[in-house]
């Protein structure tokens, strides 16, 4: 499909901004809704680009969307893209909805349930109303030092000088860089074979917790210092996480999954939107310094 109005959610975001550069400067007319039409995160307009407040907004004629907030914000929305007339929908999700959906911190479960049903209401509203859509279930996203997985342990690497790791920390994964991530939004907008198809999309390489772990140290300009939490010492502590803040019970499940394989079958994806992601690779604009900004 080849659509020339589209509209944007989420365009401040690491991967909504990706998004909004590989458009600008292409045949397209794109109209990017954001809650920060001013600050450090405002998307910049650019000649085809243009910024409409997220609310209280008129919603022109589209042919297309893109959205890259969370799914479970999307349903807010779907009177919107109704009214647009656009006749197609490519949304980001997560595959957290298969990775966390059986965690044992109750505030992920409820996170994978929420998205679970998202998914399910954009695609009974798409099909009810004649939108095609597809969704993208991206793995271990990172990029641009501002997201939540990689940034935040070369932040702790800067702090502290290490990291602790479960076990052997052997659970494989795949990050995927958000220019990636964003390629693959753009390619599903104008692929007429990924109509009301749902993919995974992950990186190019496939390494161990441990083994990212060392890149990382290695990145920050340090030796790599991992400290092993033995198995059995989990054990006898984990009934102590009732202990913790509510906020920071969640770590007990991130430590579980660092020896659980995180990867995912992309074939289908590689298949219908052509997809060549890189290996996992960070330029300095992916990563923070000391003191959590981004390094020049």
């Amino acid at each position: 499909m080849t659509s020339n109005r589209i509209g944007i959610l989420g365009p401040t975001g690491m991967t909504g901004s990706q998004v909004i550069n590989q458009l600008a400067g292409q045949n397209w007319h794109v109209w990017a809704f954001t809650r920060s039409m001013q600050g450090p995160t405002a998307p910049s307009a650019k000649d085809n680009v243009t910024l409409h407040p997220l609310t209280n907004a008129a919603t022109p004629s589209l042919d297309a969307w893109i959205s890259c907030m969370p799914i479970a914000e999307l349903p807010a929305y779907f009177d919107r893209i109704a009214q647009s007339g656009a006749r197609r929908i490519v949304a980001l999700s997560t595959t957290s909805v298969f990775t966390k959906a059986d965690s044992p911190d109750t505030w992920e479960r409820t996170v994978a349930a929420n998205t679970i049903a998202a998914e399910a209401q954009l695609s009974r509203f798409a099909e009810d109303r004649g939108i095609a859509w597809t969704i993208l279930r991206p793995t271990m996203i990172y990029g641009l030092a501002r997201d939540r997985n990689i940034s935040a342990l070369l932040r702790f690497i800067h702090r502290f000088g290490l990291l602790p790791v479960l076990g052997e920390a052997k659970g494989l994964r795949q990050p995927v860089h958000c220019r990636d991530v964003a390629d693959a939004c753009i390619r599903a907008v104008r692929s007429n074979g990924s109509l009301n198809k749902a993919y995974n999309i992950s990186g190019g390489e496939i390494l161990s917790y441990r083994q990212l772990c060392e890149h990382l140290f290695i990145v920050a300009g340090k030796k790599p210092r991992l400290i092993t939490i033995p198995l059995w010492l989990f054990a006898v502590l984990k009934p102590g996480k009732a202990l913790l803040p509510d906020r920071l019970r969640w770590l007990v499940a991130m430590m579980e999954r660092m020896n659980k394989d995180m990867i995912f079958d992309t074939t289908d994806a590689r298949r219908d939107l052509g997809l060549t992601p890189g290996p996992f690779r960070l330029r300095g604009e992916d990563i923070p310094d000391a003191d959590g900004r981004i390094a020049p």
